[in-house]
């Protein structure tokens, strides 16, 4: 029903149409409605703007294809399926986040969703907390690979969450004058250490990126740096040269 908590209803094309439709939050508050149900019902919804699905909800992305006004896409679960190929049929996307799904393929298809401001992926482990899927979990593999650098066209990214995924490169190559927050998790074939193209960050989370290596001399190269935690990452220098910053939060 339109003008609910969960349901948004606007103007499209000269007629009334769903542009919002949160299922996510229709779940968590309602634990008696099943959603167990497919993308295929979703086709019809041509006006969507904001679309969130709970882990019930299965189906491959082609199934999404019709729904091109997206600009919000968060997806839930391992019945979520399909090709990151397929999420360039969203070209208006400002917020995507693929959170313990099946989707697979390279990550430089994201570098054509210019209009996007917060990028969010787990991968099968990331939802668990799994802090090494590879050897704990030897059956749990991430889909999505490629190399950072593919995103450098992100212009307007200002949060980015990768975690327990197979992409590679530079941790430079993930820094941009726009991006505020930097979330990664267990991403082993990440290197390097973050340079002058992080100088806008407020946050820096980094955990099990055992290729990474931090000079803390270097973070006073961010002004506006707020939280900060590095954890079992390579760490050089003293917490005494963090003193001009105005960290709220510091986990080492």
């Amino acid at each position: 029903t339109c003008g609910t908590k969960f349901v948004s209803c606007g103007p499209v094309g000269g007629a009334l149409r769903v542009t919002s439709l949160d299922l996510e939050t229709a779940a968590r508050d309602n634990t008696t409605l099943s959603l167990d149900v497919g993308l295929t019902v979703l086709q019809n919804l041509t006006g969507l703007t904001f679309l969130r699905s709970p882990a019930e909800v299965y189906g491959d992305l082609e199934l999404l294809n019709s729904l091109t006004q997206l600009m919000h896409l968060s997806l839930t679960g391992p019945g979520i399926t399909g090709s990151m190929n397929t999420l360039v049929l969203f070209p208006q996307l400002r917020f995507l986040s693929l959170r313990n799904t099946m989707v697979g393929g390279s990550i430089a298809a994201l570098g054509q969703l210019t209009a996007l401001e917060v990028l969010s992926i787990q991968g099968p482990s990331g939802a668990s907390g799994v802090a090494n899927p590879s050897t704990e979990h030897p059956s749990v593999r991430s889909a999505i690979t490629g190399p950072v650098a593919s995103l450098h066209g992100l212009r307007a990214l200002r949060a980015l969450n990768l975690q327990s995924i197979d992409v590679s490169g530079e941790l430079e190559d993930m820094g941009r004058p726009s991006l505020q927050e930097l979330r990664l998790l267990y991403l082993p074939y990440v290197v390097g250490s973050p340079g002058p193209s992080f100088k806008s960050l407020s946050t820096l989370m980094i955990k099990d990126l055992p290729n990474v290596r931090v000079p803390l001399i270097a973070l006073n190269d961010m002004p506006h740096l707020k939280i900060l935690s590095l954890i079992r990452v390579q760490v050089t220098g003293s917490v005494q040269g963090l003193q001009g910053l105005g960290l709220e939060h510091l986990v080492l």
